[in-house]
């Protein structure tokens, strides 16, 4: 990271709440899988494609949204990463 991106980034973290906002998004988690099992109770019925990163975690996404889609299909994106 040059040191003008570095200082970009401090900037915007020093807004009002900018943190806090930052971490919040992580701390749902608990939230959201509640609120989740309530919408897996019925599959998605339209088409569904799911995406990663080569680098990433990509074999693991069409195991994951499986059991909530119909129809489902699965890409990588080559030579990506998160």
């Amino acid at each position: 990271m040059s040191q003008k991106d570095f200082e970009e980034y401090h900037r915007h973290l020093l807004k009002p709440g900018a943190l806090r906002a930052g971490i919040e998004y992580y701390a749902s988690v608990w939230k959201d899988s509640e609120i989740n099992k309530t919408h897996a109770r019925k599959k998605l019925p339209m088409p569904v494609m799911v995406a990663g990163g080569e680098s990433s975690s990509w074999a693991y996404m069409k195991m994951l949204w499986e059991p909530l889609c119909d129809n489902i299909r699965s890409e990588i994106i080559k030579g990506t990463g998160h």
